[in-house]
């Protein structure tokens, strides 16, 4: 199936979200280990040659293997293999072939094939198929991008389709067909929800041009998917069943596991979702494809364990990661291990299961992928939390939280990269219409000095001609300056600001934080606010639902502060507070208005009425007893600590760090990485404050 919206932002989707990633794909989120360039050459001249059609066999023949590509693999690449040695170089049948060669780099992963495909498509001829053979290796590096999780470069290989450079009339349908479904997953897993549904109905245009109704039924699939994602459920369902109807028409397992698999997810009643995932399984079966098998059993389980079936979730996880050793399916295997692991937990098998979580931790950490590895620890944070385990929930939620804001770095640094490539752009192309405007008034003044000199009876009048294109010229100058020093600002400001909350963000943090800093050390209260339980308001009240408790708590906190204080969208569903005074006691009453705001009143969202908490960590710095002073890195890590352990002693709370018996930043470190023991110990003092009498699970009541 499709991923949730969950991933589109910045904290990654916990357990049942992940595994809609892997449904996403309708195969396996296979997360490889190759390596590869992914560098985008030069995109060739298209050519106005027009396309021509295979023959009617030939078309049949590429279909049928096509679609047998998940079931029969090996079988496919044999028979394209054959096919391939008979066409001519650089010809269009060849084009085709390599195009239904490429449906197999996601199955097989077989390094020397994905290479030979590369090199085959690198080294094509100068001719009126050049510039579609140099789009099907874009979007197969893009395709193997995506399978580590990097969307962004993904998507950047395929912008000359997405910006519209390219003429379709030189691509033929079956790779429109496969370039623009990748491009609305990828600008799904990107969180651009309109682009998705607007990718997902092009290649349902293309599919109804191909008259083929097990492409209908694909990108009717791939359509309710987005639609899901984009809150427009009546839509998802509709699409949804369509998708039915179209395989219905000309059936096959894996089509058929396909669909059901996305009516798995978009599907909101409990037990026709249940339906739809046993039938995905059932025809999964019937594929004999141990992937698609493993897939279908993963799910099972995610399924099994919401419901609190953990018994019946061990059973499936155990099958799913055999067949996942079988085809060497690592993704798979970390997936099902860490789902039965929470089970055993569950169960009251504490060691047993989380033994089975570290190791898909350790499988996880090694395919390199670290979205997915923060959510894996989000889980167990939470699963250590409900076995009774606050100390080792703080540690997991900390490491979480650790590789999220590396994540969050990394991301913020390409997002600022790209937009200064822009930002470059724009101002070179202004220098040169300045530069062009200014070579225009030195031609007008020469042109004038020439014209002086042949006719000194018209002195005078040349030189207010030449006086009014100076003007003229210096008034062009000074208002092209005037725009580019708005748009500048304006780039600056937007650059800074939270999009959805209209917040500051990291960026605009790192620069105001300076003004807070002394010799580097941050002087003044700190605030970190997580919203309790957001991934359950969103699996249960939609994305869009989530968004209206981002905006409305957004507000809350803005309405308890003054205009000179500092407040930062950090993450996800996370708040960071700046306040200039370091006096405790104002700083506790300010905690505790902040969990009043948030969890005094329900968050209203059309005719729904949604229950929301909130856990606080915060200090006051320098630190008492001895005026320890930290940076601001430091000081974020230590409320960052004390908020998880409000989460782990039942949310709805706020610890603020009172005193810490440290002297320097090294004692300091010790004591925080143990805060619930030196707690215990004495060791450090914390303020315990309560929220306002509520729910522990977000609930809906009629609005």
């Amino acid at each position: 199936m499709y991923p949730s919206l969950e991933e589109s932002r910045p904290i990654p989707a916990a357990r049942r979200t992940r595994v809609k990633v892997s449904r996403a794909l309708c195969l396996p989120l296979l997360f490889g280990v190759l390596s590869f360039s992914a560098c985008q050459p030069e995109m060739p001249t298209p050519s106005a040659a027009p396309m021509q059609a295979l023959s009617q066999q030939q078309d049949a023949e590429l279909t049928r293997l096509e679609r047998q590509a998940q079931i029969r693999p090996n079988d496919t690449r044999l028979a394209l293999r054959g096919l391939l040695d008979k066409s001519a170089a650089g010809s269009l049948e060849r084009l085709q072939i390599e195009t239904a060669r490429a449906r197999l780099v996601a199955v097989l992963h077989d390094d020397a094939f994905n290479s030979a495909l590369e090199s085959d498509l690198a080294q094509w001829p100068d001719n009126p198929q050049s510039v579609a053979a140099h789009l099907l290796l874009l979007s197969i590096r893009a395709d193997r991008l995506q399978e580590h999780g990097q969307m962004l470069e993904a998507h950047k290989l395929l912008e000359p389709l997405s910006r519209h450079e390219i003429d379709l009339n030189v691509v033929p349908l079956r790779l429109q067909f496969l370039t623009q479904t990748m491009l609305s997953r990828i600008d799904f897993a990107l969180g651009r929800a309109d682009e998705s549904v607007a990718w997902a109905i092009s290649s349902l245009s293309v599919a109804d041009k191909m008259n083929e109704s097990w492409r209908r039924a694909t990108a009717l699939s791939k359509l309710a998917a987005a639609y899901f994602g984009a809150q427009q459920l009546d839509r998802a369902t509709d699409a949804a069943a369509q998708a039915l109807r179209e395989a219905n028409k000309d059936p096959d397992p894996a089509l058929l596991y396909e669909v059901y698999n996305t009516m798995g997810i978009v599907l909101q009643d409990p037990e026709r979702n249940q339906d739809a995932t046993n039938k995905a399984l059932h025809y999964a079966e019937l594929t004999a494809n141990d992937n698609l098998i493993a897939q279908a059993h993963g799910n099972e389980a995610d399924m099994l364990l919401d419901r609190h079936r953990y018994q019946d979730a061990i059973a499936h996880a155990e099958t799913a990661i055999a067949l996942s050793r079988r085809t060497g399916n690592l993704s798979q295997e970390s997936v099902a291990t860490h789902n039965m692991g929470l089970a055993k937990m569950a169960l009251g098998r504490l060691q047993e299961g989380e033994q089975d979580v570290n190791h898909a931790l350790e499988m996880s950490r090694s395919l390199g992928v670290d979205h997915y590895t923060a959510s894996l620890l989000n889980e167990y944070g939470m699963a250590l939390e409900k076995a009774g385990e606050p100390a080792k929930a703080i540690a997991a939620f900390h490491q979480y939280r650790q590789l999220i804001d590396q994540i969050l770095r990394e991301d913020s640094r390409k997002l600022v990269l790209e937009a200064q490539e822009r930002f470059d752009a724009e101002q070179r192309a202004k220098a040169i219409e300045l530069l062009n405007r200014d070579n225009a008034l030195k031609n007008e003044q020469l042109r004038s000095s020439r014209l002086k000199l042949k006719l000194w009876i018209a002195l005078g009048a040349c030189i207010a001609v030449s006086m009014g294109l100076v003007a003229s010229g210096y008034r062009r100058v000074h208002r092209t300056n005037q725009a580019l020093a708005t748009t500048n600002e304006a780039l600056k400001i937007q650059a800074e600001r939270d999009p959805l909350t209209g917040l500051a963000n990291r960026r605009h943090f790192q620069s105001a934080i300076k003004a807070l800093t002394q010799g580097g050390k941050l002087n003044g209260s700190l605030f970190l606010i997580d919203i309790d339980h957001f991934k359950r308001i969103n699996d249960r009240f939609g994305h869009a639902a989530g968004d209206s408790v981002l905006v409305e708590v957004a507000q809350r906190i803005r309405a308890a502060l003054r205009a000179e204080d500092l407040v930062v969208r950090w993450g996800g569903e996370e708040f960071l507070i700046v306040v200039a005074s370091h006096d405790l006691t104002q700083a506790q009453v300010l905690a505790q208005r902040l969990l009043d705001l948030i969890g005094g009143t329900r968050v209203q969202h059309e005719n729904r009425s949604i229950g929301v908490t909130a856990s606080i960590g915060f200090a006051c710095l320098p630190l008492a007893p001895f005026d320890l002073s930290l940076n601001w890195e430091r000081a974020i890590d230590m409320v960052d600590t004390a908020m998880y352990l409000a989460k782990a002693h039942g949310r709805n709370k706020a610890y603020g760090v009172q005193a810490l018996s440290a002297g320097d930043e090294a004692a300091l470190v010790d004591i925080v990485a143990h805060l619930e023991t030196a707690w215990q110990d004495q060791q450090v003092r914390l303020i315990a404050l309560q929220g306002p009498p509520s729910w522990h699970e977000p609930q809906e009541v009629p609005a």
